[in-house]
């Protein structure tokens, strides 16, 4: 008998999907959906497909909230990757106010002081009155309120109560004196 010779092919390895790299761009407020991952794969047969956990099969991924996320890429030969990034989220931003109250009866001598944490330093402030400082000065008794807001736009609201000083009263006596 003859015996037949059969060449088997080489694979060529290296055009696997042997990497890719994910990006992950993070919520810019607690509780937001504006996250994204971006997908770039090396090596493989271009011609790729892509599905995430939760059905998606987009390439990149917008509008998203905190979490982790996992992509199966698969290229023209059907060689796979998974890769997983996470998208994360500042803490929420708290703002609280504190106030010292107005010296004398009807007087405009009062402040409130602000801060703010969490989020994304540096805070600005603003006053229901306007002010745009951290400490608003020169307050007669009311409640104000102040908005901080983060460096991405998130914001928080807090309110206090600056408080009237007592009316000063007089008695008189009238004293008659008898002789």
């Amino acid at each position: 008998k003859q015996k037949t010779a059969y060449e088997i092919p080489k694979r060529d390895w290296s055009s696997d999907v042997c990497s890719s790299d994910l990006t992950a761009t993070s919520v810019s407020c607690n509780g937001g959906s504006n996250g994204t991952i971006t997908v770039s794969p090396t090596g493989g047969t271009p011609g790729y497909t892509y599905t995430w956990n939760g059905g998606a099969t987009t390439q990149n991924r917008t509008g998203l909230t905190a979490g982790t996320y996992t992509v199966t890429i698969t290229d023209a030969n059907g060689c796979t990757i998974t890769s997983s990034a996470t998208v994360t989220e500042p803490t929420q931003v708290s703002a609280s106010v504190t106030t010292t109250g107005a010296l004398c009866f009807a007087s405009a001598t009062g402040t409130a002081s602000a801060s703010a944490s969490g989020g994304t330093t540096p805070y600005t402030y603003l006053w229901n009155n306007g002010s745009t400082s951290q400490t608003a000065t020169g307050l007669a008794a009311g409640i104000y309120t102040v908005t901080a807001t983060d460096s991405k736009g998130c914001t928080s609201t807090a309110s206090a109560t600056v408080s009237q000083a007592a009316l000063i009263s007089l008695s008189t006596v009238d004293r008659k004196s008898t002789r």
